[in-house]
């Protein structure tokens, strides 16, 4: 995840999405990951995508706090 929010604060947004990929099948448990997805989704202009990758963490934070 760290990899990813340096990669995404440099504009790296390909390379961005790619770690927080990585990150989120590492760990599953991790909202943090899709949260990053999201951020890097908004930056590419996907909305949609942005908006299911922030409603996936939110459930994910709230099954598990």
């Amino acid at each position: 995840v760290l990899l990813g929010e340096a990669l995404l604060a440099a504009q790296r947004l390909e390379e961005a999405r790619d770690a927080f990929e990585s990150a989120r099948t590492q760990t599953a448990g991790d909202a943090r990951a899709l949260e990053g997805l999201s951020r890097v989704a908004a930056a590419l202009g996907e909305t949609e995508k942005s908006l299911a990758y922030a409603n996936a963490a939110a459930l994910l934070k709230r099954r598990c706090p």
